[in-house]
């Protein structure tokens, strides 16, 4: 199983691809005052192509539900769903 778990709810953006539970990519980058929704998707590419794995190659969706920044959660949730939707990706949230 190919998982993408991203991290939104906190000042840093993260990003990890893991196949079996071993981890194949894992980026992270400081996303200050509302820079999320720029740096997002730019690093969700990165960390697929680090993996050497394309979107449709998924299995499952995974972003964080807070605790954290209102504003950062919903960024992830919304990445997270429009992708899972478009893709027929299973996806979760966990806090």
């Amino acid at each position: 199983m190919i998982t993408a778990f991203i991290e939104t709810a906190s000042s840093r953006l993260g990003i990890a691809i893991t196949r079996d539970g071993r981890l194949l990519s894992e980026l992270s980058v400081p996303a200050p005052g509302g820079t999320q929704n720029q740096l997002l998707y730019p690093l969700f590419e990165q960390a697929l192509s680090t993996a050497g794995i394309i979107l449709s190659d998924l299995n499952l969706l995974a972003t964080s539900a807070g605790p954290g920044s209102f504003t950062g959660v919903r960024n992830g949730l919304v990445m997270v769903q429009g992708l899972a939707f478009a893709q027929a990706i299973p996806c979760v949230a966990v806090s």
